[in-house]
């Protein structure tokens, strides 16, 4: 005897998975399956739990899936997605250039041993808010109070999409702490042509190394006091240094 047998051919279930290609370090991408056509399917992520979707992931690396059609059992092809993971800028340390006299301007300069190219970005935090003040790894600043900067590197990556990924570093930040420019007065005096006297300063600000220069011969002296016998019409610049900031005045 013959018997017809009526076979259907079910098409295989499309999977499409959507998800960040890229991502930076203590960062994560979530990956999502889903199905052409908006059937509902049971999806399995290798290496995870039957059903569980989306995965998020925090390696790079490829990844793969089904999607299985609970209705005809159908089990769709292995769908592949790569997942890249990038670095953060790391090592990055920040160098000041001169003392910070109040009223001074000193640079501050961000770098790092990496061999990656960096870009940077410098800011403070006034009321709250980051208030950017610079794209670049140098910042020129004028010293009026005491002040913490912050600075953070930037390294930008092409993704296989064309978009741009941009990975941080961790915040570094330096303070940069006033330094007072010295004081001082001098005492009156009245001189006799010829005879040594006592030149001095008075009311300074504690700590102040004081150089005095006589400008008609070019001769230098050090100390609050100097003796010098005076000819003719002499002046001297004083120069009163603490910190590494100085003053200068000329005497008389």
């Amino acid at each position: 005897t013959t018997q017809q047998v009526n076979v259907t051919i079910q098409p295989l279930p499309v999977v499409n998975v959507t998800g960040d290609i890229g991502f930076c370090d203590n960062h994560s991408s979530t990956l999502t399956a889903s199905e052409k056509y908006g059937n509902e399917l049971t999806y399995t992520w290798a290496n995870h739990t039957e059903g569980e979707n989306p995965i998020i992931v925090t390696e790079g690396g490829t990844y793969s899936v089904t999607g299985q059609d609970p209705t005809t059992g159908c089990i769709s092809n292995v769908i592949t997605y790569q997942v890249t993971k990038y670095p953060n800028p790391s090592d990055i340390s920040i160098e000041t250039s001169g003392a910070p006299c109040k009223g001074s301007t000193i640079k501050l300069t961000a770098s790092s041993t990496s061999a990656a190219d960096y870009d940077y970005e410098w800011f403070n935090k006034k009321n709250g808010e980051n208030v950017i003040l610079g794209n670049t790894n140098e910042l020129s600043i004028n010293v009026i109070d005491t002040e913490k900067y912050y600075v953070i590197a930037k390294e930008k990556h092409q993704l296989s999409n064309g978009s741009i990924l941009t990975c941080y570093s961790e915040e570094l930040d330096t303070t940069i702490t006033e330094r007072e420019i010295p004081t001082w007065d001098f005492n009156d005096i009245s001189v006799c042509e010829g005879i040594e006297e006592t030149l001095s300063v008075k009311n300074h600000t504690p700590g102040t190394t004081f150089t005095w220069v006589n400008e008609s011969t070019g001769s230098t002296q050090s100390g609050t006091s100097i003796k010098e016998t005076i000819h003719g019409t002499v002046v001297y610049t004083v120069t009163g240094t603490l910190n590494e900031c100085s003053n200068s005045k000329t005497f008389p």
